[in-house]
């Protein structure tokens, strides 16, 4: 993330839509700067620290969204935000993708996992996706005044099927 990148972040952070099952509510220009200078020289691997990334869309060469990893021990936690123009376009699967396929080259990560809202159904259908599944895990918690449900979605590391590959469920 550059500071070349704000306006195409606000466009999106900006939004109470893509704010709506978030922790944080819609940015303001401000909030949008300090996510940028927080995230610009982010590191994937430094333990329990979110690193944020951008999702460009390379023939519009414009920011349409970001993604998120944070490494604890040998499990990846991840997250992701698309523009609603871009929503539903396979962008977000493709750079979780690409996340995850680094963070399981580069850091012997054993367990990937999401939590969202049960009611954010477009989350819920990017993790099963990716090949996750429901870890039968719920939290109840108060969020922005609302009582929300978090679900975890996760898949562990199986042992080798034989062929030199590790295989994840």
């Amino acid at each position: 993330m550059t500071q070349d990148d704000a306006d195409g972040i606000f466009s999106y952070r900006s939004l109470d839509v893509v704010a709506e099952y978030q922790y944080w509510e819609a940015f303001t220009r401000k909030q949008t700067i300090d996510f940028i200078a927080k995230n610009k020289n982010c590191e994937l691997g430094n333990q329990e620290e979110w690193a944020g990334l951008i999702i460009e869309s390379v023939s519009e060469r414009k920011v349409i969204g970001d993604c998120a990893a944070k490494i604890q021990d040998t499990k990846l936690a991840i997250g992701c935000n698309i523009a609603p123009q871009y929503q539903k376009r396979g962008f977000a699967k493709a750079a979780m993708t690409l996340l995850i396929n680094h963070c399981l080259i580069n850091h012997g990560i054993s367990e990937i996992y999401g939590i969202t809202d049960s009611r954010n159904i477009a989350s819920i259908k990017l993790m099963q996706s990716l090949g996750m599944q429901n870890a039968h895990y719920e939290e109840k918690i108060q969020c922005k005044g609302k009582l929300c449900i978090e679900i975890k979605y996760s898949m562990e590391k199986m042992r080798s099927n034989g062929s030199g590959k590790v295989n994840f469920y």
